[in-house]
């Protein structure tokens, strides 16, 4: 239960809060009692504190809860001598608490609430009448006053200090530890990617960091990501965001994580998401989750504009007790209808029609927050998600998504340290539990509990849990009863009206046999992201026995996460050694991943890659070659004469001499460009490596997993900047590059005897060109 806190003009409405504390009600929680209190208070004109509350014995959870006065109590005798003998000895305090004893009246009013068997709390005590004088309308005032006076007492960089401390109280050696961390991480994990945050002052400030799993996943499921900032929202030590996106087994898959230390305003969040973006390529999610939030709104717009926003409708209509618990609680009715304007609405209109209806009819127009949820509309009620692919991640509770990634290992009082500590296991058990997930998909054939031809196509083509899910809705069939309600003459769409008897609702499905799209009015595919039973029992009415291919996402088959090399990801023969490099690097964390799963499997990919890499050896030297003779002859111009030399004599004879001769100072020239571009290119990696401030290399391992040697040197002038990145945001090595310049200088000095007498000047040339 709760009050409407969107008043206008900001002001409580006195009938309201008088004649709804009452010891009738009944509220969901304590702190909602509270809430409604310190409502109350505020519009009578005092103040309230929590005086005192109880646990049970036995079960150890709250059973009962004294909300008071902020004079309630009297003096302490020992402080009123004191007082009249001016002593100036200080007086201990108990942590954390505020010495308020000079304004106590013992004011006698309270409010005390208790918990009943069914886990309703109700009013046991209830005292309105003050011994002291109150101030309607001037609490707020009150508290701002104590506060601009206490803020004029305090420096700016302690009330910067403060504001850290609010939002994660760091202890001593977690800047330290926090490094540490990511370094270790780096060389377990060279595809691991942080980036952190300064101010002015160069103290830390935000955080991102994601592991070379997480960024892996993301190039197989990037279609929805959910943001997800409860712990934030609901006072955790701890201020953590997380990115979660699900896998094709349904599992939940963390895909980032950042620490918002002080900044929780639009640009701390638009720094975390643009560091979320950089680690995944820039690639910019289909869908974005987020809570109900304004100012999550405008940073998701600046941040992805290209990604369609949406909010959690669970958490959007979880707000509705909280924010209209006086109409719900003096309307019976108002949810049910409610429910049936965002749930019943099959078109737009229908919906916005339906919804001022009951807005109107119980006299709720004026409620801002209501106002809000309209204004917002497109981004949460169903009739206004069609093409949008949610993923189940929409309507799926908290319980069931972030709760089973972090919540086993965040609770309100963990430090940074414990988290750190713990963060290693965490990611190990996801993805045990993914491995087990693939194993049965790939050896346990899922249970067909029906003939229907739907069902037996997708068991071949879902993965394992998926199927299960899937299969509800084929089961779920034998409920409906669909009826033909209308048919658009000249095209082949007819409209059907199914009444579910599991449900008690009707549905209206549109079948389009000519582009093989049907829509349902319940949105379950835009929802969860596979067809609802109403649209496969009008498939099967319309003699269809396969699902349109259009709604069997790739992401939930067996193949999601398939091993395809798709054409355009190709980058271009333009591209720089780093974009090669990066590309590289990307694929081989997918070859690795395929390959550790057997040992047959990881001898197949050795025996390729030693070939490979042989054959890139033997292309190398080539290069080196070419590049040597260039270095030679440009040290001695002679060589170059004695070059072309033996090119004539040795083409005299076939006449392609002229031929030959264009074609060698091509290639020498083109190898020269060839030079500069190189140069250029270290050039540019110089300057890359100077603003991220990390740079690393790669190797793999035989488990599949790959280590790392970090240059790190850097992070010490790094951490002066404004903006510190972690590596792979380069994914480029400047020492081979370096080497490889210093071979090229080193060539200009060498000398190739003759070995040969009798060998023609094409042979010793040649030579020229060797190692």
């Amino acid at each position: 239960m709760g009050i409407d806190l969107e008043m206008p003009s900001g002001e409580c409405d006195d009938q309201m809060l008088n004649s709804g504390i009452n010891e009738g009600i009944e509220f969901e929680s304590k702190e909602e009692a509270f809430e409604l209190y310190k409502e109350y208070a505020k519009s009578v004109g005092f103040t309230t504190i929590v005086k005192a509350s109880r646990r049970s014995r036995m079960t150890g959870k709250f059973i009962d809860a004294k909300f008071v006065c902020s004079r309630y109590g009297s003096k302490k005798p020992e402080e009123e001598e004191e007082g009249i003998e001016g002593c100036n000895i200080p007086q201990a305090r108990k942590r954390g608490r505020i010495n308020r004893s000079s304004s106590k009246t013992d004011c006698k009013a309270c409010l005390h609430v208790k918990i009943r068997q069914d886990g309703k709390w109700v009013i046991r005590t209830l005292i309105k009448e003050h011994n002291h004088e109150v101030f309607p309308g001037q609490v707020n005032c009150m508290k701002e006053s104590r506060g601009r006076k206490k803020l004029e007492k305090q420096s700016g960089d302690t009330v910067k200090e403060m504001k850290i401390r609010k939002a994660l109280a760091l202890e001593d050696g977690d800047v330290e530890r926090l490094l540490n961390f990511f370094t270790d991480m780096q060389v377990e994990n060279p595809f691991f990617f942080y980036a952190i945050d300064l101010n002015e002052e160069q103290s830390l400030r935000n955080i991102f960091w994601v592991d070379a799993k997480g960024r892996l996943d993301y190039t197989f499921f990037c279609d929805v990501v959910s943001i997800d900032t409860t712990f934030i929202k609901n006072g955790y030590k701890l201020p953590l965001v997380a990115f979660i996106g699900v896998n094709h087994h349904g599992q939940f898959l963390l895909l980032g994580s950042g620490l918002l230390l002080t900044d929780e305003c639009k640009s701390g969040f638009v720094w975390l998401f643009r560091s979320w973006l950089k680690s995944m390529q820039g690639c910019q999610p289909r869908v974005i989750l987020t809570k109900h939030d304004q100012t999550l709104k405008e940073a998701v717009s600046e941040a992805f504009p290209s990604s369609r926003h949406c909010f959690y409708m669970w958490d959007t209509l979880g707000q509705m007790p909280e924010k209209l618990g006086h109409v719900m609680r003096q309307e019976k009715s108002f949810m049910d209808e409610i429910n049936e304007a965002i749930y019943g609405s099959c078109k737009s209109v229908e919906f916005e029609k339906k919804w001022w209806e009951v807005v109107d009819r119980f006299r709720v127009r004026d409620n801002g927050w209501l106002n809000s949820l309209y204004e917002d509309r497109e981004y949460w009620v169903p009739v206004y998600m069609k093409g949008v692919s949610l993923a189940g991640m929409c309507t799926a509770q908290r319980l069931d998504s972030v709760n089973s990634v972090f919540d086993k290992y965040v609770h309100r009082k963990t430090t940074l340290k414990a988290f750190l500590d713990q963060y290693k296991t965490m990611i190990q058990e996801r993805y045990e539990e993914e491995e087990k997930a693939e194993i049965e998909t790939l050896y346990k054939q899922p249970g067909l509990k029906s003939p229907s031809p739907f069902g037996k196509q997708m068991a071949e083509v879902y993965t394992r849990e998926m199927f299960k899910k899937f299969q509800v809705e084929v089961l779920g069939g034998v409920a409906c009863h669909p009826k033909k309600e209308g048919e658009e003459d000249g095209v082949n769409k007819r409209t059907f009206r199914v009444k579910d008897y599991e449900q008690n609702r009707a549905f209206i499905v549109e079948w389009n046999s000519e582009s093989s799209e049907v829509v349902c009015s319940c949105r379950l595919f835009e929802f969860k992201g596979f067809l609802c039973r109403h649209a496969m029992i009008v498939l099967q009415m319309s003699g269809e026995l396969t699902i349109p291919s259009q709604y069997v996402l790739k992401r939930w088959t067996k193949d999601a996460k398939s091993r395809e090399v798709v054409e355009s990801d190709q980058i271009d023969g333009e591209s720089t050694k780093a974009q090669r490099y990066t590309d590289l690097c990307l694929r081989s964390l997918k070859l690795s991943e395929e390959a550790s799963f057997s040992e047959e499997s990881y001898n197949a990919v050795m025996n390729v890659l030693n070939e490979a890499f042989r054959n890139c050896e033997n292309t190398s030297n080539v290069i080196h070659n070419v590049e040597e003779s260039d270095s030679v002859v440009a040290q001695d111009p002679s060589r170059h004469e004695e070059h072309n030399n033996s090119f004539d004599e040795n083409v005299a004879d076939t006449g392609q001499e002229h031929s030959l001769h264009e074609v060698w100072k091509a290639t020498a020239l083109q190898e020269q460009r060839n030079r500069y571009s190189i140069l250029d290119d270290y050039l540019s990696a110089q300057q890359m490596s100077h603003e991220m401030g990390q740079i690393s290399m790669m190797a793999s391992n035989r488990n599949g997993h790959c280590t790392a040697h970090q240059n790190l040197h850097s992070l010490g002038q790094s951490i002066n900047q404004q903006r510190l990145y972690g590596t792979e945001q380069l994914s480029f090595r400047p020492e081979a590059m370096y080497e490889r310049l210093q071979d090229m200088g080193e060539s200009s000095f060498r000398h190739h005897p003759q070995q040969n007498c009798n060998s023609s000047k094409q042979q010793q040339s040649n030579r020229n060109f060797s190692h």
